[in-house]
C-alpha cells in the first residue's frame, strides 16, 4: 500500500519536473524575444527622432506659399 502511494507520488513529480522544464523553456525565450523587441523598439525610436528632426530643418527653411 505504502510503495503504491510512493510510486504515485514519484511518477506525478516526474511530471511536474518535466512540466516545470517546459515552462522555464518558454520563459527563456519570451525573454529573448521581449529583449529582441525592445532592441528595435529602440531602433526605431532613433530612426523616428531622426526623421522628425529632419522635418522639422526643413520646416524651419522653407518659404511660406506666398512668396
Amino acid at each position: 500500500m505504502y510503495e503504491d502511494e510512493l510510486d504515485r507520488l514519484e511518477i506525478r513529480i516526474s511530471y511536474l519536473e518535466k512540466q516545470n522544464e517546459e515552462l522555464n523553456e518558454v520563459v527563456i525565450e519570451q525573454g529573448k524575444t521581449i529583449t529582441h523587441l525592445m532592441v528595435q523598439m529602440e531602433e526605431m525610436k532613433k530612426k523616428v527622432k531622426d526623421l522628425m528632426d529632419v522635418t522639422a530643418d526643413e520646416r524651419a527653411n522653407r518659404k511660406p506659399p506666398h512668396y
